[in-house]
This record gives C-alpha cells, structure tokens and sequence, in this order.
C-alpha cells in the first residue's frame, strides 16, 4: 500500500498526518535506522500458528507506519495483523487508518498507524507490527521489502513497509531494509546435499555411487519406520532396488545419511535418467528428488578379443602362422592413417618383434571385427614364455583387452 494511494472508503494516509500536522524540522538520525524481521519459534512446524514481527530501530521523529504483505497462500494462513509494542509504548494517541479484515482470502494483508493530531513524532525502537500466521505446508518464505506496494509479488518482493514522520513531507527515507527467510518444516522432509553419480558411463559397467540425505523434517528416520531412498516410480534403468537404511541408523533431525550403492550401466548407448527421492514405504514419497541425466556412450577407442590360434606349446625354432581376432568395441573408426595397430605390450615379445599394422583399405568401424594373421617363431630355448598383445593407436594410447598367451617351449 502507498502512503498516498487514494480508496473510496479508506483515508490517505499521508493526507491524514499533513492535517493533523503542521510542519516541522525533521530530526537527521545519527546511528542506524533499519527496519527487520523476527520469529517467535525458531522451528516451525507445518500446522503451527506463529508470529512474524516487523520490527524497526532507532527511527526518528516517527509519526506513522503502513504495511502490505502479499504471502503464498499455499504457504501461509493469515490469522490476525496487529499494531507492536512502538506505537503503544509512545505514550501518544494512535489512530488505525487501515487494516485487512481477517480471515483474508486475498493474499494480501494490510494495516497503517499515525499518532493523532499536530503533534512531534517519537523516537521508535521495537515491534511496529505483528503478523499472526499458520504454515500450511513445507516450504520457504521469503521476506522481500520494498517502501512501494505496487508491483509486490509472492516470488520476489513480497513486503512493503513505509513510514512516516511530522513534517509536511511526510516520508522517512534513510531507513535501511533487511531481508529475512524462514522454513516451514513437515513432518517429512528432505535435502539433498550431494552425491556421486556420474554423468557419462560406458555401456555394460558397474559404478559405486553414493547419495548423502539430510534430514529436514522433524521426525526420525529409522530402518523400523520404512524410510528408504527409492528409484522414483520403484524403477530405474541403473539401479531397481531401493535404498534402506541400516538396522542402527537412526537419523535425527538435522543428521544427514549416506546411501552407498552399485549402479550398471545399459549395454546400449543413449541419454538416461536415473531420479531418487526420500521414500516412507507404504506412506508417503517426500522431499525433492535427485534428478541425474546420465549419457552412456562407447569409449572413443576399445577393443575386446574375440578369439586367436595361438598354441599354448611350440617346439624349439619353429615357425607358426596364428590369427588374432579382435574387436572395435570403441566409437572411432580404425584406420591406417589414424596409426591403430595390433602389438606386443612393451613393443617386446619372445615370438614376433613388430607390430601388426592395418592394410591400406581397412576401415573397422564400432562393432566390426579385424583379424590380424601373422607369423610367430619358436625361441631355442625349452622353458615357459609369454606372449602379450594389446591394440595400439601410436603415439596417443594402448586400450582394449590384452591378449597373455603363457607357451610352453619343448
């Protein structure tokens, strides 16, 4: 509500003081004026009645004050909005101008005070209003506060507090204004605080992940009760089994738990979701759910044996034609001009010294097989040897599955 806003039935405030004033010098302040909010409870429960106070401080030459507050009123349940303890402990008369009938459906309470007649303004500190409210649900109210009614809304600026002194202007203006929030807290209530569920996976493979819970309700959590961190919709494409809590946990208000867990990628690429929430088995999901968007894809390069011909046993100095069969289980397309080649780990091997270089034409794409057939030659020497063989894109990285042959020489 502006000061100066005109109604059909209701008074102007402004044009109320000027003719109960005359004018006079206005006082310059010399600490800090500031108008704020208090609780009377520092815990609110959903369904518990509560006062907000509007509060002031070393305002000087204080003659009048108005209020409008626009709530959420899935939030809120205004019960009553009253003058504090400023005006009453002036020792001067007061006239109400404006107040809301109560209850309000609205969304939008209102209420102005002025001392009575030409009088000098007092010096306020203390509670300028109180506001006498009901949660209804859980949530977060926020308190916003402009010296215009105009434009309030429920998200942003919600509160406007204006006042005014005993000169003829009639506004005070070097007033500091401090916003404050509070929690409406249900029953069952949650937060998530972090977890570690990756963003990308490869196809096929298992992660360890974690999702750390606070709880922010005022109830606690204990195996007996049911609660559990739960896939949404008791199903999800990592993980399909519900998170329980521990025979011993009993997670308190305020105490935060670590569900630790295993998730399996799918083996076919793509974006996928995988969402938790908070979970009162046969009661009641609550809290806000984690929401992960997860992209599984192939590595760019991979590969996995499919199968080779290599003897486990060889006779001394003989030579032995094999094949290796490997497969591209990567995203990138092996080429000769992109330097993939099969080879023997540590460019080293008893049987064969060079590496098995793709032929000019070859082009393996994902999923494609290659089979590199070569020559090995047996060592002179009987014993034990090993053969080793991974794929190689020279100069940039080794990858895939590692082929280890133990051959017995005789």
């Amino acid at each position: 509500m502006k000061l100066k806003k005109i109604t059909f039935f209701l008074i102007p405030f402004l044009l109320l003081i000027t003719m109960f004033n005359s004018s006079k010098i206005k006082a310059t302040p010399d600490v800090l004026s500031r108008i704020y909010y208090s609780l009377d409870n520092s815990s609110i429960k959903v369904g518990q009645t509560f006062n907000i106070y509007v509060n002031c401080e070393n305002i000087n030459d204080l003659y009048g004050a108005s209020i409008d507050f626009k709530y959420d009123t899935s939030l809120l349940k205004i019960l009553d909005i009253t003058q504090g303890d400023v005006f009453t402990n002036s020792g001067k008369s007061i006239t109400t101008l404006i107040k809301t009938s109560i209850p309000d459906a609205s969304g939008t309470v209102s209420m102005a005070l002025s001392l009575q007649g030409s009088i000098v303004g007092f010096k306020g500190t203390g509670k300028l209003f109180v506001i006498k409210a009901q949660s209804i649900k859980a949530g977060t109210v926020n308190l916003k506060t402009t010296t215009g009614s105009a434009n309030l809304v429920t998200s942003g600026i919600n509160m406007c507090v204006s006042l005014a002194d005993s000169t003829s202007s009639g506004r005070i203006t070097s007033v500091t204004y401090q916003n404050f929030s509070f929690d409406l807290i249900g029953k069952m209530n949650s937060l998530i605080v972090s977890n570690t569920i990756p963003t990308t996976m490869l196809p096929g493979q298992t992660y360890n992940a974690s999702v750390t819970i606070k709880n922010t309700g005022y109830e606690t959590w204990s195996a007996a009760s049911k609660y559990k961190l739960a896939p949404v919709g008791y199903s999800d494409p990592f993980h399909k089994w519900k998170l329980i809590l521990l025979p011993n946990d009993n997670i308190l208000p305020g105490q935060i738990k670590t569900f630790t867990f295993t998730m399996k990628a799918p083996l076919t690429p793509g974006k996928y979701t995988s969402d938790w929430q908070m979970y009162q088995e046969g009661i009641v999901w609550f809290g806000p759910s984690l929401v992960k968007q997860i992209v599984v894809q192939k590595p760019l390069r991979s590969a996995s044996l499919v199968s080779n011909t290599i003897p486990t046993t060889m006779l001394r100095g003989r030579t032995y034609s094999v094949k290796i069969v490997v497969r591209n289980t990567g995203s990138d397309i092996w080429t000769t001009s992109k330097k993939y080649k099969l080879a023997p780990v540590g460019y080293s091997d008893p049987f064969h010294n060079y590496k098995l270089v793709l032929s000019p034409s070859d082009k393996i794409l994902p999923s494609q097989t290659k089979t590199f057939t070569f020559t090995m030659k047996a060592p002179l020497t009987k014993g034990t040897f090993t053969s080793d063989w991974q794929m190689y894109q020279e100069g940039i990285a080794w990858f895939g599955e590692s082929l280890v042959k133990h051959i017995i020489i005789k």
